[in-house]
């Protein structure tokens, strides 16, 4: 049976009803297990305030005399703080004592250093670019500073995370962006297995398996010994995360007419955002990462119900010939949205179905083959992997804002909402290549504005880059619908399938360019700002589908732009009959 005849049949058991808005919501569920998991490590992987080891001679001086003694002073990103990863080489002092003799020799190392600085170093002011603070010169005394292998965190903020857990600080930071990068790599290989599971075994048990799958992995990661098992569990997480939201999404839209599915597609996202705006305030009170990592895993198991609940797709069902469970289900349907359903209407398509011609599909290397399209395809690329790579971007760069983690990550996820209602209000009134166009920039101009300003307006640069965020969701809302509509639907699935791919290389690149901020901490902002407004710009060299049939073959593809413009020329220009002839033969 053909789409079409399968929508005709939606709409007489009555279109987007009772039935469709339950599924809706029931399996939009699955959103909010998703986007804990996606930005779970903002919390689990947050750096607490850590130094390297001291001598323990508490004892004999106080906790912020030893600080003094040992912990030199640095320049980090113009400000005068404590080292994070360098140590007055006190080891030094061991080596030509023994015994009692090197406490001694530590003691009196501590004592001169506290009479050289003052006791608590408010003696020795030392100005750097302008910048007072307290100084601890520990080199002074011929010792040194060594780079330290060992580290003491302050656990007032968080009682536990894995860079506590595993030392991923100082050498070791970039792991952290390492660990985030093997987590959206894992989003891309689930999104390619679980999305041919799905086409192969059916939609609903392969959603079952991905969500169990998340669950034992998710909870096996909580109590992973050390890094590298924690990585592997964590992007076996992702895999079944991202596999669960493709297949649920795909399950919700094959249920809808095709008028009823712009704006629940388009809001399918807000489970997502909602999801990691509850977490925000789940890791407000819980600050462990062991127990975040439970508390987000092992809930879903919930969602089994589905097994009872939700029904397989009866598209997918008659597309393998199972008619007598398609027919169940629709007639389960037309009674949700107190409809009358027939036998009869799905004999007939498909008896209708079979004395036409099947269009036969084409492969990914039929977007490259021609140039309109093969231009269309790359520019549809490129905008799935910028606006992939700012949304994450933004997304995990919340930690390195001014002000709260905690209330920055809830607004984040907050302002997203508007976002998806100006995608919502002016798609099919200015169209969507304008709509897109316009997020973007904002987007990418917000993003650049947070470059210059200074650090006493910190709340100017938070609140712009919410309005980053809010706009780069909007974008990534649009390109969606925007993308399903631009391909010809011999190759949709393939050219939607394409730019998803880009769009997962863009959240693995994500982290490790929110790890340059440590060279330089307005680099992530002018490369998201930058690539944002060029996507943008770009973005109005697509046609429009506003209003226009959707292209069925390759050569409607190719042809897609060419006929926009003329129908444009031949509308705007003044002409007699015998003129517009002459140009519709050119």
């Amino acid at each position: 049976m053909g789409s079409k005849e399968f929508d005709e049949i939606l709409e007489n058991i009555g279109g987007m009803g009772r039935y469709q808005i339950v599924m809706y919501f029931l399996l939009g569920l699955v959103g909010f297990p998703i986007g804990m998991h996606y930005m779970v490590s903002v919390f689990i992987a947050a750096v607490p305030q850590h130094h390297c080891v001291t001598p323990s001679l508490h004892n004999n001086f106080s906790r912020t005399d030893i600080l003094n003694a040992f912990i030199p002073y640095e320049n980090i990103d113009g400000e005068i703080q404590r080292s994070k990863c360098k140590i007055a080489n006190w080891p030094l002092l061991l080596t030509a004592t023994e015994g009692n003799n090197s406490i001694k020799q530590l003691i009196k190392y501590t004592r001169e250093s506290i009479e050289r600085n003052g006791t608590y170093a408010t003696v020795g002011k030392n100005s750097i670019n302008g910048l007072t603070a307290e100084y601890t010169p520990s080199n002074e005394s011929g010792i040194g500073q060594i780079y330290c292998d060992s580290w003491e965190y302050d656990t007032s903020e968080y009682t536990s995370t894995i860079v506590s857990e595993f030392d991923l600080v100082c050498g070791m930071s970039w792991r952290r962006a390492l660990a985030s990068s093997i987590f959206m790599s894992g989003c891309m290989v689930g999104a390619v297995i679980f999305g041919g599971l799905s086409d192969r075994f059916g939609r609903k048990p392969v959603l079952l398996v991905a969500i169990v799958l998340t669950v034992i992995c998710g909870t096996g990661a909580a109590f992973a010994p050390e890094y590298w098992s924690f990585v592997l569990l964590r992007a076996v997480v992702a895999s079944g995360a991202a596999g669960s939201s493709i297949v649920a999404f795909v399950l919700i839209l094959e249920m809808m007419p095709p008028k009823g599915r712009m704006i629940p597609g388009i809001f399918y996202h807000a489970f997502f955002c909602g999801g990691y705006t509850l977490l925000s305030l789940i890791a407000f009170g819980v600050r462990n990462h062991v127990h975040v990592q439970l508390i987000v895993s092992l809930p879903p198991l919930a969602l089994l119900i589905y097994f009872w609940l939700a029904d397989e797709s009866p598209r997918w069902l008659l597309a393998e010939g199972r008619v007598d469970e398609a027919n169940t289900i629709l007639t389960k349907v037309a009674r949700m949205n107190k409809a009358e359903y027939s036998d009869k209407l799905l004999i007939d398509s498909q008896i209708n179905n079979e004395t036409g011609a099947d269009s036969v599909n084409g492969t990914i290397l039929d977007l490259f083959r021609t140039p309109n399209l093969r231009l269309t395809t790359l520019n549809v690329c490129f905008n799935w992997f910028v606006n992939s790579m700012v949304y994450y971007g933004l997304s995990f760069g919340v930690e390195a804002l001014p002000g709260s983690i905690y209330i920055n990550l809830f607004f984040s996820g907050l302002v997203e909402f508007p976002g998806y209602f100006f995608a919502i209000l002016t798609m099919n009134r200015i169209g969507r290549r304008k709509s897109l166009a316009i997020s973007l920039v904002v987007g990418g101009l917000a993003c650049l504005a947070c470059f210059p300003v200074p650090k006493r307006l910190a709340l100017l640069k938070t609140i712009l880059s919410l309005v980053g965020k809010c706009a780069i969701s909007s974008s990534f809302a649009i390109i969606y619908v925007f993308s399903v509509e631009l391909f010809p639907t011999v190759v949709r699935n393939s050219g939607v399938g394409a730019g998803s791919m880009c769009a997962r290389i863009g959240g693995v690149v994500a982290p490790f360019i929110g790890q340059a901020a440590s060279a330089w901490a307005p680099l992530p902002y002018i490369v998201f700002g930058s690539f944002s407004i060029v996507a943008g710009l770009l973005s109005l060299l697509l046609p429009e589908t506003l209003g226009r049939a959707l292209p069925q073959t390759l050569e409607d593809g190719e042809n897609f732009k060419r006929k926009l413009r003329k129908q444009a020329y031949v509308e705007d220009v003044d002409m007699n009959p015998e003129e517009m002839k002459e140009l519709n033969r050119t």
